[in-house]
Parts: C-alpha cells; sequence; structure tokens
C-alpha cells in the first residue's frame, strides 16, 4: 500500500505531466506546463476543431537566468489579425534577494502569424505574482502586478493592474480602487466583468477562523474613479467559507469553488446559488469560450 510520501511524489509527477488553462482567446486556448514553478511549453489550442499547435521553446530558462516569475497570456491583435502570446519573466537577483526594485524584467511576444518569438521594452520596476490570473479586455492583457521601491532601508510595495495593449504591445497601468491594500492584492483575483466589456476584482478578506468576500467592477473601462463596489460577504456570513471565486458567468452570476471542491453559481441579486454538478480543487480553472476556425488554415498544426 502507498504511503503518504509515495502519493505526494506521485501527485507531484502528475502535476510536473500536466498543463494548466491560462486563457481563451476567440476560440482558442492557451496551456502552459508551468504548475510547478516553470514552465517551457506553450500550446495554442483550438478545441472545436481539434488542432494545436506548439510554439519553440523561448530564451528565458532556469538553467540560464535562474530564478524567476514568468507569468503569460493570450491576446487577439485587431489591427494586425494575429493572436499573440505574451511571456514577462522577472529574475530573481541572488546578489539582492531584499531588492525586488531592482529585478529585471524582461518580455517576450510570439506572433501566432508570424511565427517567431520577439522582446519588446519591458515595464519599469514590476514584480508580477507568479501565475497571476490573465484577463483580456478591450485589446489589451491584463495582470496584477506590483511596484518595489526601495525607501529608507525598506521595501513598499503599490499594487496595481498591469495592461499590455497587444496591438501596439506597449504597456499601462490601471490603479486600484482608493484605500485598496497591497495585502488585500495578495488575496484577489482579476476577472472581466460580467458583460466582458471592463474588469471587476474580487478580494478574499482573510479574518480569524473565517473568510471575507467582496468585489469590485470597473464600471467604465479605464476609468478609475469608476471603481464600485458591488457586494460584500462579512466573516459572519453565511458564505464564510467561499474559498476562491473563478469567473463571471455571461449571465452576470459568479462562480465559486466550495473548500469541498464543488463548483456554485451565485445570482448576485437574489443571492441565491446553485450547484453545476462539478467538482474539482485547487487546480481548477474556469474560462469563456466560444467556437471558432481559427488555425484551421495553417500547415504546422497537428491534428488529432
Amino acid at each position: 500500500m502507498c504511503d503518504d510520501e509515495c502519493y505526494e511524489v506521485a501527485i507531484k509527477e502528475a502535476v510536473m505531466n500536466a498543463f494548466r488553462v491560462v486563457g481563451t482567446c476567440n476560440g482558442l486556448v492557451l496551456l502552459a506546463d508551468d504548475l510547478e514553478d516553470y514552465g517551457y511549453t506553450f500550446v495554442v489550442w483550438n478545441p472545436s476543431i481539434r488542432r494545436y499547435v506548439t510554439l519553440p521553446k523561448s530564451t528565458m530558462r532556469f538553467s540560464r537566468q535562474g530564478t524567476y516569475v514568468g507569468p503569460v497570456g493570450l491576446g487577439y491583435d485587431a489591427v494586425g489579425n494575429d493572436y499573440k502570446v505574451v511571456r514577462l519573466t522577472t529574475l530573481f537577483k541572488k546578489e539582492n534577494p531584499c531588492r525586488p526594485d531592482i529585478w529585471p524584467t524582461s518580455v517576450e511576444v510570439y506572433s501566432l502569424a508570424k511565427g517567431i518569438w520577439s522582446t519588446v521594452s519591458p515595464p519599469q520596476c514590476i514584480v508580477l505574482h507568479y501565475s497571476a490570473a490573465q484577463v483580456f479586455v478591450n485589446g489589451a492583457l491584463h495582470w496584477m502586478a506590483k511596484h518595489c521601491h526601495w525607501i529608507d532601508e525598506m521595501v513598499h510595495i503599490d499594487s496595481f493592474i498591469l495592461t499590455f495593449d497587444v496591438a501596439a504591445e506597449s504597456f499601462g497601468e490601471i490603479m486600484l480602487p482608493k484605500g485598496f491594500e497591497s495585502e488585500e492584492a495578495q488575496l484577489s483575483t482579476l476577472s472581466d466583468s460580467g458583460d466582458r466589456n471592463s474588469i471587476a476584482l474580487f478580494v478574499r478578506n482573510e479574518v480569524p477562523g473565517a473568510f471575507g468576500l467582496e468585489y469590485w467592477v470597473m464600471k467604465e473601462y479605464s476609468e478609475e474613479k469608476s471603481w464600485t463596489k458591488l457586494m460584500v460577504f462579512g466573516p459572519h456570513d453565511r458564505w464564510i467559507n467561499v474559498p476562491r471565486v473563478l469567473c463571471f458567468r455571461r449571465s452576470g452570476e459568479v462562480m465559486l469553488l466550495l473548500k469541498d471542491g464543488h463548483t456554485v453559481s451565485l445570482d448576485i441579486v437574489s443571492e441565491e446559488f446553485k450547484h453545476l454538478g462539478m467538482y474539482g480543487g485547487d487546480l481548477s480553472s474556469v474560462h469563456s469560450y466560444e467556437e471558432s476556425l481559427v488555425l484551421l488554415e495553417r500547415k504546422d498544426v497537428v491534428s488529432y
């Protein structure tokens, strides 16, 4: 009979051989093998026509550069009619372990139309949360990120939303709601809004023995004054056991992953929920998807 150590090894091997869904865009799904921190294989997949393409290896590797965090994203360039995979890597410098403000960041962009990786100018002085959820809205990718400033021998962290215009290949920033603490950002989930035209932010507030949950929606995209707090579940509410928010549904309902692994849908008006008959674990994720014929004409794809 397998003991606990054997079981842990089996789970680790399964994770190392698995892909996570990074995101979706116009019928394409981006997969990455980075569940064990460092991923080098990225796959763009169209499940509706059963075709996929494996991207060539990028130059950023642990064996060459050392420890890093490397979120990725998939977006559509409406100007060039191209799909792009964006990979950001912030290097952890051993000689300056307490100075994240000077850790270098590089950016690689893979063009599906050209079939090559290229580099673009990186944003200044940022460290991204590892495996930060990517959100593609209004032609731009979005991740949770943070500025790190070294002041009076102390590191000061300011969290924000990093944006990447896929067509222009340029970065920008969206500030979080006023009064939003950096500690809250560590427990937050970025999502698109219910109408897919803006962004939303779900925040878990940990209190002794319970969870509190609130969410914010940017009513007008890129208008920071339009952040609106729509709902708060306090620590004594019946929802105190909600550990993680997955995403908005097109209906405006919110999908939640309960502690027991079951997925439920919450109606934010009636505050009623329904079980969706799906069961998962910590690696569960939910993404919007619509069928398309993208990849149909490509010759370098694999069919199955």
